[in-house]
């Protein structure tokens, strides 16, 4: 097990270091050019992510203003999917793409929001979590439990500047 970046680091110095089969967990998350290193030392390679969740993390506002250096591999990748239901492209080329349609973390209600947003319904809840709740771990007279299982709130203009350094707090998300 390594990280992407480190596959091409002094560890791995020798060049011919060829892996049968790289698997990239949290793919969606990683930027193009981190990707090279593992593509470079592998036959196979297996992108597991989800892009409809968290994107990388870029500090650099000129960085983040170019489209070609925040994209993911993940994002280009499922670009190019989108052409292969046309004729004339290779049948062996299908089921490249496996959706994990079954979620084991979390409460059925919690999950319905998100699948309904971002996943066209095609989520289910594994029946070990789907009815997952606070209950067991809070007290009988914990207000908490009167709470819906989820509550969205709207913490727009709600964030300000903290006056130590450039961090900000979100007095609405606290």
């Amino acid at each position: 097990f390594t990280t992407a970046l480190d596959v091409m680091s002094e560890v791995f110095e020798d060049n011919d270091l060829l892996f049968d089969v790289v698997i990239m967990d949290e793919c969606a998350q990683a930027l193009e050019i981190a990707v090279w290193g593992p593509i470079l030392r592998t036959k196979k390679i297996i992108l597991a992510g989800d892009h409809l969740q968290l994107p990388p993390v870029i500090r650099s506002k000129e960085v983040k203003d170019d489209y070609e250096l925040v994209q993911t591999t993940f994002q280009r990748v499922l670009e190019m999917m989108k052409h292969l239901d046309k004729p004339g492209y290779e049948e062996s080329y299908k089921g490249i793409y496996k959706l994990l349609s079954i979620q084991y973390r979390m409460n059925r209600h919690i999950m319905a929001w998100s699948n309904s947003q971002f996943y066209e319904n095609r989520l289910n809840s594994d029946d070990a979590c789907a009815q997952y709740t606070l209950d067991e771990f809070l007290k009988n007279d914990s207000p908490i439990k009167k709470a819906p299982v989820l509550m969205l709130v709207d913490t727009e203009g709600k964030t300000r500047e903290d006056s130590v350094g450039s961090s900000r707090i979100n007095i609405g998300e606290a």
